[in-house]
């Protein structure tokens, strides 16, 4: 095992292309798909295309649960699931549909998940510390679902921290506050949730540098903001980069920043890859998922090759 992706509150996806949409209608969807969902098993769908393996870890429960298990089994994703009886997994609603001049627009509905006991979070973190395994890093990404405080997901990051496997969490809100406190993690998150930690804006490369500094000097870790087709900025220890990716057409923009995650996690935690190929990678590889028109992690190798032939780094200062 290379990666284990933690998404502590999965959805089930069901996506639905529409001719139209327009408020108050009935309409008749043009397609229907069923995807397992959730920023983490994102990742470890994109560390597959990266060509590394990886395990997923998350909270299932009912009937909605038990599909999306299935589902990850039938695509191969090897899993390690906590199954809490009292809690039915969400669904996201996805509606592609025309809009103005973008034929692509999508519309997301997203569920906020059943309540979690402090048990059952007891429960998910056990079966986090059994999973660890030979995992060379782990990556905890997206919400929590309600009744997880900042303190229990701070319980979870320090153990984690302690193992001594490197840690990175793409998450916001309470979860990003409780991560900015915990010296060594490694955070990749994007303009707006950066800038909602500190309350800044967040509108381009200079002030996504300025939040990345303080959120280094939070966590003294590595930090990652992404910024779309404005690429992405690294501040470390080794100093603060800016790589672009080539001007592309976006098709799916849905799991690119965890293409970038999982690419960044795999970098890092290969002996010999400096820093700004990390980055360089990150990008490629989360503008590779927008280039597709499933997303989600979904990208071949001659895509994501291609993008990174044409991704430019330099150092700011």
């Amino acid at each position: 095992m290379t990666l284990l992706t933690l998404t502590p509150n999965p959805s089930l996806d069901r996506i639905l292309t529409l001719d139209a949409l327009v408020p108050g209608a009935v309409h008749r969807a043009a397609s229907r798909t069923l995807s397992p969902g959730g920023k983490g098993i994102n990742v470890a769908r994109a560390a597959r295309s990266l060509g590394e393996a990886a395990w997923a870890a998350g909270i299932l429960g009912g009937r909605t649960g038990r599909t999306l298990a299935d589902l990850c089994e039938r695509e191969g994703l090897p899993a390690r699931w906590t199954w809490i009886d009292e809690i039915e997994t969400r669904m996201t609603s996805i509606l592609l549909h025309p809009l103005a001049d973008n034929p692509r627009t999508m519309t997301v509905i997203n569920e906020r998940g059943d309540p979690l006991s402090a048990a059952a979070w007891t429960q998910f973190t056990a079966d986090v510390h059994d999973a660890l395994g030979s995992a060379r890093a782990v990556c905890m990404s997206g919400s929590s679902p309600p009744g997880v405080t900042g303190d229990h997901i701070a319980a979870l990051l320090e153990g984690l921290i302690q193992s001594g496997v490197p840690l990175w969490v793409d998450t916001s809100g309470a979860g990003l506050h409780a991560a900015l406190k915990i010296a060594g993690v490694n955070l990749k998150v994007n303009g707006d949730e950066i800038g909602a930690a500190f309350d800044v804006a967040v509108t381009g490369v200079e002030s996504a540098l300025t939040a990345a500094r303080q959120a280094h000097a939070h966590t003294g870790g590595t930090v990652v903001v992404t910024l779309g087709a404005a690429g992405a900025v690294m501040v470390s220890g080794a100093g603060a980069l800016h790589a672009v990716p080539p001007s592309v057409q976006t098709l799916n923009p849905i799991g690119s920043g965890d293409s970038a995650l999982a690419a960044l996690a795999l970098a890092f935690s290969t002996p010999g890859v400096p820093p700004q190929d990390a980055l360089c990678r990150a990008v490629a590889a989360g503008t590779a998922n927008a280039i597709t028109e499933r997303g989600g992690g979904y990208f071949t190798q001659a895509q994501y090759q291609a993008v990174l032939a044409d991704t430019r780094i330099s150092v700011l200062t």
